[in-house]
């Protein structure tokens, strides 16, 4: 199993043991960001059609926010397919794009 597929069916677990629906998590999310994360998207995402990967930051923070995910574990699941890596300084953590600046 990959972890894309590790991750789609957390989310889709997540969302099932809240009783929400697709439209419900859109809702949600652009409640709180004025950007919702379509059910069609999502749906795709949940089902392994498309990957995590193409998630925005945005996007992921706001999944974080309604499912009150820990982001910084969500960042270091997906990080690398997402072109992005956690790092820890002095201040905390610090996300990076991966690759060359």
């Amino acid at each position: 199993m990959q972890i894309d597929d590790t991750f789609c069916a957390w989310l889709r677990e997540q969302r099932a043991r809240r009783g929400w629906t697709l439209r419900e998590v859109e809702t949600r999310t652009r409640k709180l960001y004025g950007v919702g994360l379509s059910n069609g998207h999502l749906s795709q995402i949940e089902t392994n059609k498309r990957s995590p990967a193409t998630i925005s930051p945005r996007i992921l923070f706001a999944l974080a926010v309604v499912y009150e995910f820990d982001i910084l574990e969500m960042i270091e699941l997906l990080g690398p397919y997402a072109g992005l890596q956690l790092f820890y300084d002095g201040s905390g953590a610090v996300l990076k794009p991966i690759g060359p600046p």
